[in-house]
């Protein structure tokens, strides 16, 4: 009989599993804090292999500007820190490749169209320019646009 401390298999793969991606996003997080601005939120953390860190990026603009930037960067890493979930590992390289990530899918937030006052100025425009005009008609398809 299995004692509540024990754990299962499947459960000790888990722990495991929780713990390696726990410290991956340790890195993430202290890489996109040295990260220039034009190469945040494209360079992931994929591994840490003996002290080589293996970054993807989406394509070869990002991976040309990283590897300029990598002696920099690998120094920045490498300074003392107190983070535990680091430990006190020391990266000896930067390994960049091209891969196609998916970031977190983001929610696209609802646009919010034309006010109802704005849409009633555009109807009293489109009411006084000259019928079949270029500048009505697109006035209308604008308004029908939005209205629906």
């Amino acid at each position: 009989m299995k004692s509540p401390l024990s754990y299962s298999k499947g459960q000790l793969e888990l722990s495991r599993l929780m713990t390696a991606s726990q410290y991956l996003l340790a890195w993430q997080k202290l890489l996109n804090q040295f990260l220039p601005s034009v190469l945040q939120g494209h360079a992931f953390v994929m591994k840490i292999e003996n002290g080589v860190m293996h970054i993807a990026v989406p394509n070869g603009a990002f991976a040309t500007r990283l590897r300029q930037y990598s002696p920099t960067l690998l120094k920045l890493l490498n300074q003392p820190r107190n983070d535990f979930q680091l430990g006190d590992g020391r990266l000896v390289d930067l390994s960049v490749s091209v891969r196609q990530i998916e970031p977190h899918q983001r929610r696209k937030e609802e646009k919010k169209g034309i006010s109802r006052k704005a849409l009633t100025a555009f109807t009293n425009t489109a009411a006084e320019l000259p019928n079949g005009s270029p500048l009505q008609t697109a006035l209308l398809r604008l308004i029908k646009h939005h209205k629906s």
